[in-house]
């Protein structure tokens, strides 16, 4: 075998060197496809394990609210539960850092109370961190920084480092520089820590943290403790395992890594297309060289495994070019790709890295397809008769036969069968659906092929003579390998327009709801443009400060928390809903109400204690308009009657609106996540947006931002999205028209003696040339 290799594998393949070229970039690109969606969905992982490393520490239970948070004087309560060791409050606000936009995650600590969670441990040779923790509390400036983030700012102990605030960009003090250990040591090391009591001032978080953390005693029962704890916080709040975090954020993304995971496959799979065609070519160029070698005596299964080993050996230089292409591709979508989901899940930025493991697999991936791909046409080859093997020079044999109509009668039938699981609402219908129509579709190739072939006889015969007839004729006549190409072509352009169509209609809904929703003038955030995980709350004197400015017709001020209802999460709005109706109906802006009386009018919201959802957080709670919603707070459960389903697309959990009349006294929090400013006529906006940034001070931090200059932002994020979907379509498409490539080329060189008769007869290059067109 490895005499055949040297001796004529070798001289073929260097011989025919575009046909080898197609076999290793179909192998590369297939290759680079597996490595990059591993390496990315390997990146999103490590985010999410850090975020629950540093989380978790060493907690076995969590405190949360099923709100803004919990309260800190609960941590008294919870340390006196039997079966509870240590009990600390923890708050996580990301904050930015002047002068570059750099995200900060400040930790806030109880230095004077339980410190077994502190997020970090001692220097070498130090007792404390903090010499005098009581001093340290009473400085509400006072901050402790990694010593990764010290060097990169070139900062120590004693240095200043201003930050943004919910009162504008601040200083504040370094006290002292931690070791990288720890969760402090999380989010790349932007990582601060701050009094707890300071923390909640400088970010108005008023009397709230994110969680309790609980250890239990040795030998307490887990589950008892776990109902002692339940029972304490009642529905106002919900204790849970470190685990659960994990777990949320695994599903949360399940979808995501499960599409580039297709991606990859589908991408393989196209690969093996290009490799089928590229053997078959070369078995049919050296039939007479297989009939030499079976006349002496060399068995078929020897035949078969050279081909393969042909296509292995390949597959080597296959795979190490497509592990350059995934780094190279990983690369220019990961940074957009990982900020679209970093401002939803509050990660820190993992660099993908390509690991041994990715690169292994790469490369089994490319010798498994290309001995897989290559093993058909190889046994087709290698089954040939010796003796018209020798007495074959450079024709192919018989036009291949196809039942076609038995394989597109049964294709209908498995297409067919992809409406069940739709219509009866099976798990994974959506699956099974594509599943049966991609299989039937692959059955019915042949005999669509033939009855296109048949319908454009008559007008490709009227239109381009005898050349267009002859192009029909080879379809039909090499049907087989017509309905491969076609397969090859149908993954690669149904991927292509399924994922294009669906983007386009999702921007547009996108777009035509941002601008029906978006009646302000100008909006005013802290830390990011939008109203995500890197926003920063802005102060309640902030609406003091601005309701006096010239210009300013009406404020309405937004606060936006995580609301839970059994073990469902959604975003709740609480805003002033008389100044956004009466200003979207005099801008022809309303709700586009989908269940419930339309429109909903300027004080319906503030006179009735309801609240409007959006059609996805209707769909997850099973809410219909006219119904009640019971909401937990802190100060106990409220009713809401579902006043409307509107269309929204700000939350991808889904969003539900009431008015800050019934928020403030309920939830008791009185901070703010934006403003919307609604401007008197013919005043400038961009004059008033200068007024504000000098008025609340937060410098470069500070976002007032105009409606349409928001709704670029809003939608370049959404197109960064998706750039790592648009790079995998465009690198299928470029697989399946290599597949169309090296098709034609063994198109070609099955007919070369019948080209040679037909120039002998008289036929021009150019009807040869349009013959192929024709086919192709």
């Amino acid at each position: 075998m490895l005499a055949l290799l040297k001796e004529i594998s070798l001289r073929h393949l260097l011989g025919a060197k575009l046909r080898s070229l197609l076999v290793v970039v179909g192998i590369a690109l297939g290759v680079a496809m597996l490595v990059a969606t591993q390496a990315t969905s390997g990146s999103m992982m490590a985010s999410f394990e850090d975020l629950v490393h540093r989380v978790s520490g060493g907690a076995d239970f969590m405190v949360v609210g099923n709100t803004t948070g919990v309260d800190s004087s609960l941590v008294g309560a919870v340390s006196e539960v039997p079966g509870v060791a240590h009990a600390a409050a923890a708050l996580e606000v990301t904050s930015e850092i002047a002068g570059g936009g750099q995200p900060l995650l400040i930790l806030g600590v109880d230095f004077l109370g339980d410190t077994h969670f502190l997020p970090f441990e001692p220097a070498k040779g130090q007792e404390s961190v903090v010499e005098d923790p009581l001093a340290f509390a009473n400085d509400p400036t006072a901050i402790l920084i990694t010593q990764k983030l010290a060097k990169r700012l070139q900062l120590q102990k004693g240095s200043e480092l201003r930050l943004l605030t919910a009162e504008g960009m601040r200083p504040f003090h370094v006290w002292a520089v931690l070791d990288d250990s720890g969760p402090a040591a999380s989010f790349g090391g932007q990582v601060a820590v701050m009094f707890l009591d300071a923390a909640q001032v400088t970010f108005a978080r008023g009397t709230l943290v994110d969680r309790i953390d609980v250890a239990l005693a040795t030998g307490a029962d887990a589950n008892a403790t776990l109902a002692r704890l339940q029972k304490l916080v009642g529905h106002g709040a919900r204790v849970e395992r470190p685990a659960q975090v994990g777990e949320r954020l695994r599903a949360l993304s399940a979808p995501l890594r499960d599409g580039l995971r297709l991606s990859g496959l589908v991408a393989l799979l196209v690969a093996m297309f290009i490799i089928y065609n590229a053997i078959g070519v070369s078995v049919t160029q050296r039939r007479k060289e297989v009939g030499i070698l079976r006349s002496l005596g060399v068995l078929r299964s020897a035949i078969i495994w050279h081909f393969c080993l042909e296509a292995m050996l390949l597959s080597l230089p296959g795979s190490l070019l497509g592990l350059g292409i995934a780094r190279l591709l990983v690369d220019h979508t990961q940074a957009q790709t990982m900020e679209a989901i970093n401002r939803i899940y509050v990660t820190a930025p993992t660099a993908a890295r390509i690991l041994p493991l990715h690169m292994l697999e790469g490369v089994l991936a490319g010798f498994v397809i290309a001995c897989a791909s290559a093993y058909l046409p190889a046994r087709r080859g290698a089954a040939m008769d010796p003796v018209q093997a020798l007495r074959a020079s450079a024709i192919l044999g018989a036009a291949t036969s196809v039942r076609f109509r038995l394989f597109g009668a049964v294709g209908l039938c498995v297409m067919a069968m992809a409406w069940p699981p739709a219509v009866l609402g099976w798990p994974f219908a959506g699956s099974l659906a594509t599943l049966f129509n991609m299989g039937g579709a692959a059955l019915c190739a042949p005999a669509l092929v033939v009855l296109l072939r048949r319908a454009l006889i008559v007008p490709v015969s009227a239109l381009l003579g005898v050349p267009g007839r002859l192009g029909l004729d080879y379809v039909e006549r090499n049907l087989a390998r017509s309905s491969v190409n076609v397969l090859a072509l149908m993954i690669a352009v149904s991927m292509s327009v399924s994922v294009g169509g669906w983007l386009f209609s999702f921007e547009r809904s996108v777009r035509a709801w941002f601008e029906q929703v978006t009646a302000a003038d100008l909006t005013i955030t802290a830390g990011s443009p939008f109203l995500d995980r890197r926003h920063v709350a802005l102060a309640p004197s902030a609406l003091t400060r601005l309701g006096t400015m010239p210009g300013v017709a009406e404020l309405q001020p937004l606060r936006t928390i995580e609301q839970r209802v059994d073990s469902t999460s959604f975003r709740l709005v609480a805003s002033d809903t008389r100044s956004y109706l009466r200003r979207a109906v005099s801008k022809h802006k309303p709700w586009h109400v989908l269940d419930g009386k339309t429109p909903v009018t300027e004080n319906e919201l503030f006179d009735t204690q309801s609240i409007v959802l959006s059609e996805n957080a209707a769909h997850r709670l099973h809410k219909r308009a006219g119904e009640a919603l019971l909401l937990e707070t802190p100060t106990g459960s409220q009713s809401f009657l579902v006043r409307a389903i509107v269309v929204d697309y700000s939350s991808e959990q889904g969003a539900g609106y009431i008015d800050r009349r019934y928020f403030l006294p309920m939830w008791k929090d009185e901070a703010l996540d934006a403003i919307n400013v609604y401007l008197a006529e013919n005043v400038d906006p961009n004059r008033v947006a200068d007024q504000v940034r000098q008025k609340l001070g937060g410098g470069e931090a500070l976002f007032v931002t105009k409606t349409t200059e928001l709704r670029d932002q809003f939608m370049g994020l959404v197109d960064r999205s998706f750039s790592y979907t648009r790079s995998l379509e465009l690198v299928v498409l470029l697989i399946a028209l290599m597949g169309v490539v090296g098709t034609m080329i063994s198109a070609i060189l099955d007919r070369v003696r019948e080209i040679g008769t037909l120039r002998a007869l008289g036929t021009t290059r150019r009807q040869l040339a349009l013959a192929l067109v024709v086919e192709a």
